[in-house]
């Protein structure tokens, strides 16, 4: 790309999509985010709206532009099964810019890309997938050049929470856990909660208490998670503190999980959390309680960055392929 081109890109997850219009940024690298748009998410489309869905929000982005000027990326939920192509998984180890990892076609006369997700073998001996997360960590990466370096975990938390391990800048293999999936299911079924309550926007110490709780050896989050109601109905605790509690249990139970898994086996790394500045920073608070540093990354900038590198990435591979694999 040279310094005057502009990037029309997408994360297009399950319930949102979200369109993005980049341009180069400043000295320190970073992309500039001209514009954000949203629309429905994959789950919310059939098909054959994906087109139409895409070309209409984003259409005067492109209207200046010839057909094919204006590269398209887009990762997420987009290219699983409910999306606009099923474009499959690539294989673990792999650099999370890697062009391998994208799938391209032509819709309008655009030439598109479809970043394909990851798979691997899990510390459990089981499969895992994911999708997105590995363009928000190649942002990360060109964001943080210095974490390509030696063994890194990033832990990607949302409704399904992604701890990746990365070995010099290629994602090795990762666990999911279902912490979001769990929490969202709690508060709105079942009878831990009442009414709306929510967790106040940060952690607190009720949120910190329950972290240590899940966090001590031998805690079983099954049996800990009736206390939510517990306190509740024994006036130990409003419907706010109920709300941090569950937050702080489900939360301390995801971070300790791993923490063992990474103990157990000898590994003791450098964690970056990448996420909105709500939930980045209870995964954050939960692992400083439990004895480990980390650093906040926010998951905006970092699929901004992550969609331009893999556009980086997959011009410089269709450049060497006019050119017979040559530099």
């Amino acid at each position: 790309m040279s310094g005057d081109e502009r990037l029309v890109a997408a994360m297009w997850g399950t319930t949102n999509l979200q369109a993005f219009k980049l341009s180069p940024g400043a000295a320190d690298g970073a992309v500039r985010i001209e514009s954000v748009r949203h629309g429905p998410g994959a789950s919310r489309l059939t098909r054959d709206r994906f087109e139409d869905t895409f070309f209409d929000l984003v259409a005067d982005w492109l209207a200046d532009e010839s057909p094919g000027g204006l590269p398209i990326v887009m990762a997420g939920m987009v290219g699983s099964t409910l999306g606009w192509q099923d474009v499959g998984y690539g294989p673990c180890p792999m650099a999370p810019d890697d062009a391998g990892l994208s799938e391209g076609f032509t819709a309008r006369g655009r030439s598109i890309h479809i970043v394909r997700g990851l798979a691997c073998t899990n510390v459990f001996g089981e499969p895992d997938v994911l999708r997105g997360e590995e363009t928000e960590i190649a942002g990360w990466l060109r964001l943080c050049p210095e974490a390509r370096d030696g063994e890194r975990l990033a832990c990607v938390p949302g409704t399904h929470a992604k701890w990746v391990r990365l070995r010099d800048g290629e994602i090795v293999d990762f666990l999911t856990s279902v912490a979001g999936e769990v929490f969202a299911g709690l508060c709105a079924n079942g009878v831990l909660l009442d009414g709306e309550a929510e967790p106040s926007p940060e952690p607190d110490a009720v949120f910190l208490d329950a972290v240590r709780a899940a966090g001590r050896d031998g805690a079983s989050l099954l049996h800990q998670l009736f206390s939510v109601r517990a306190k509740r109905v024994t006036g130990q605790a409003d419907a706010a503190a109920a709300a941090q509690r569950l937050s702080g249990l489900i939360v301390g139970a995801d971070v300790a999980g791993v923490l063992h898994l990474l103990a157990a086996s000898e590994r003791c790394v450098p964690v970056t959390v990448i996420g909105t500045p709500a939930v980045a920073g209870r995964y954050a608070a939960a692992l400083g309680e439990l004895g480990v540093r980390s650093d906040c990354v926010d998951a905006e900038t970092s699929a901004a960055n992550g969609l331009w590198a893999m556009a980086k990435s997959i011009q410089k591979s269709i450049q060497k392929s006019f050119q017979g694999g040559t530099e």
